[in-house]
Formats: C-alpha cells, sequence, structure tokens
C-alpha cells in the first residue's frame, strides 16, 4: 500500500486554511459580543456627541432604550445602533 506524499506547500496551504477559518470564527464571535455589550451614559454621549442633558432627554422621550442599576444608567450597544439607525438620512437617488 501507497501513503501519499505530503509537501512543505501542501502544509502550508492547509496551516492557511485554519487560520482564515479561526480567525473569521472569531470575528463573529467578537462582533456578536459588541453587540451585547453595555454603553455607560459617558460612553453614550461620547458616540452620540451629545452633552448628557440631551441624553437624558432622549431617555425620557423613550427615544431610546436603557437599564438603570441603582442609580447608573447604561445603553445595549445594540439598542444604541437601532437608535441611530432609526435617524439616519438615507442618501438621494440620482437619476
Amino acid at each position: 500500500m501507497e501513503l501519499p506524499l505530503v509537501t512543505r506547500e501542501d502544509l502550508e496551504k492547509a496551516k492557511e486554511e485554519i487560520i482564515s477559518k479561526v480567525t473569521e470564527s472569531l470575528n463573529e464571535a467578537f462582533l456578536k459580543s459588541r453587540e451585547e455589550e453595555y454603553l455607560t451614559t459617558e460612553e453614550v454621549c461620547k458616540i452620540l456627541n451629545v452633552c448628557a442633558k440631551q441624553f437624558k432627554k432622549y431617555r425620557d422621550d423613550r427615544r431610546i432604550s436603557y437599564t438603570r442599576f441603582g442609580r447608573k444608567i447604561y445603553v445595549k450597544r445594540s439598542d444604541l445602533n437601532a437608535f441611530m439607525e432609526e435617524y439616519r438620512i438615507k442618501r438621494r437617488q440620482w437619476q
């Protein structure tokens, strides 16, 4: 019985495929974990480029979902993304 010969190129190709698949899996897991991440009031204000008073108005008007633990307020990144998408100005279709 003859065994197939594995060359250095075959091993390099296999290594690259494995690295590619692992990197892709890690990227997907990282993006999913970021969506479930909670942001503080300061982080949200910085992302939206608004003051704390304006952010409080958004919360009071129920424009953005939030969670309160004691006196601390947190916003899930996915909720912040949904809020920003809601106010997104779409580009025009030029003809």
